[in-house]
């Protein structure tokens, strides 16, 4: 196992004649034994990130640390790293065992000890694995061929993993299915990992921490439910949770946000006052939880269904509304029968609002 540590890392490609920062001064570290996940849009820098850590692609500027050792100049072939990608990159033309074997035979070890360490990892990956090493990729599934590409990462002892979207191109029943599988070899093993993928529930998944990436940057890092309850910006609040975060333009008056939608208020935090000024720009945030239907009036703030959706799972359902041009959702329970077109009143929990600047988009409270 390794901690790893990122600084001022620089990454640029040209993308059509104009330069693009890949990386942009990122910045980040990982504990020894820890698994991070990190997410983001397509094109936001994750997999680069990957390759730079692996040594894949070389960097602009910046500098990368495995326990405090700089590796800037070390080969990829030397870092330690066992690396699984999307597409598997299994060997085609050898059978699963020589895929595991292929490592060491490339280093000359004696064959006694290859056949060695090839049932030792046979064990570790459990029930059925052995039978899947005397056939080539082309005859196993997409969830055996990840099993393989497990497998070889981990007869290498490395010293970190590097996860690519690696369950993406299943179906959703083995998707699950592997992610179980994963979590338990990682925990297992310990091994400091960082899990790339676009998907927030497979990061909540893996991560003991998550990492949120925009535009080659670190947008901010911890536990998801410290992002959740306090994102650093309206980009983070309304990347994470599902469904995602409502947010309400207005400006803040006498303690309240005077909505644009209307003569409606929604009563601020005491500590809201003490950041801004009268009449200052901001954004509320709410989770559809904290918004609740009513089908009586009184007081709320108008809305029309648009239309709903049972959440079963949750004994819920996802309550798509209209307000005035803007568009919101509420997670209530499923006793309130509505129909679409119909007017209802919403009522938010003025205790879980969240606070924006709207010109920046970054937290006030």
């Amino acid at each position: 196992m390794a901690s790893v540590r990122l600084k001022g890392l620089v990454k640029s490609f040209r993308d059509k004649g104009k330069k693009r920062k890949a990386l942009d001064n990122f910045s980040l570290e990982v504990k020894e034994g820890e698994s991070l996940s990190v997410v983001g849009p397509t094109g936001c820098g994750k997999t680069t990130l990957l390759k730079v850590i692996a040594g894949l692609v070389p960097v602009d500027e910046g500098e990368i640390y495995f326990d405090e050792e700089p590796m800037i100049d070390v080969a990829a072939r030397d870092r330690g790293i066992g690396m699984v990608f999307q597409s598997y990159a299994l060997y085609p033309h050898f059978k699963s065992r020589d895929n595991l074997a292929f490592y060491f035979r490339l280093r000359r070890w004696r064959e006694k000890d290859i056949n060695e360490e090839v049932r030792a990892t046979s064990r570790i990956m459990g029930i059925g694995f052995e039978a899947l090493l005397g056939r080539f990729p082309r005859n196993l599934s997409g969830g055996e061929r990840q099993r393989v590409a497990l497998a070889r990462c981990i007869i290498r002892k490395p010293r970190i993993f590097l996860l690519d979207e690696p369950i993406s191109n299943l179906d959703a029943k083995l998707r699950n299915k592997t992610r179980h599988e994963i979590r338990k070899l990682l925990k297992q093993f310990k091994i400091t990992t960082i899990y790339v993928t676009h998907d927030q529930k497979e990061a909540i998944f893996f991560g003991d921490r998550i990492a949120v990436m925009r535009e080659g940057r670190l947008e901010q890092v911890g536990t998801f439910n410290e992002l959740y309850s306090r994102p650093v910006n309206v980009f983070v609040a309304s990347f994470l949770g599902e469904p995602g975060m409502n947010f309400f333009r207005g400006k803040f008056s006498q303690g309240y946000c005077q909505l644009d939608l209307g003569d409606y208020w929604i009563k601020l935090p005491p500590q809201v006052a003490d950041r801004i000024e009268e009449g200052f720009r901001i954004i509320v945030g709410l989770r559809p939880e904290h918004l609740t239907v009513s089908k009586e009036g009184g007081g709320g703030l108008e809305a029309v269904v648009e239309g709903w959706e049972p959440l079963l799972a949750a004994g819920k359902q996802a309550i798509f509304l209209r307000i005035g041009k803007e568009e919101a959702m509420a997670i209530n329970g499923m006793q309130i029968g509505v129909k679409v077109e119909e007017l209802v009143s919403i009522h938010p929990d003025e205790s879980k609002v969240i606070v924006f600047n709207a010109e920046t988009e970054e937290t006030i409270y």
